[in-house]
This record gives C-alpha cells, structure tokens and sequence, in this order.
C-alpha cells in the first residue's frame, strides 16, 4: 500500500483509515488460523460475572475468558 504523494489531509487521512482496516482485517485473519474454536459450557452466574468483568475491561466475553487462562496459565508455569 503506498502512501499517496502530493494530496490533500483529507486523502491522507482516508488513506491512513484504510490502510488500518486492511491490518486489522490481517490481524483477525491471522487470530482464526491460530485458533481453535470449541463449545464451552458454564453455569449462568459464572458467565453473568464474566461478562460484567469484560465488559469494564473493554474485552468481549470470549476474550476475558481467553485472557483469564493465559494468567492461570502463567501462574502455573511460574511455580515450576
């Protein structure tokens, strides 16, 4: 993607937008091809809780749920 020469801020700012869609989409594109996706099952109160505390830490409930794995994993790993 090559920035535009000589063009206005308005370009310049519509260009700098796209080329950050087209790396986000990258970045999604490469999180499914390094994901594994399974059905997970939990009691309401405990999805309930999950969800308010992803929702203040700006994270979708899978990514809290994602997050809150990878810091027992390193707590794991730590004790070894």
């Amino acid at each position: 993607m090559t920035k535009p020469k000589n063009k206005t801020k308005e370009d310049l700012e519509r260009f700098e937008q796209k080329k950050k869609k087209v790396l986000e989409k990258e970045r999604k594109k490469e999180n499914l091809l390094n994901s594994v996706a399974f059905q997970l099952r939990l009691n309401k109160e405990l999805s309930e809780k999950l969800k308010v505390i992803a929702e203040r830490e700006s994270r979708s409930l899978n990514g809290q749920i994602e997050y809150v794995l990878k810091k027992f994993i390193e707590s794991e790993e730590a004790k070894k």
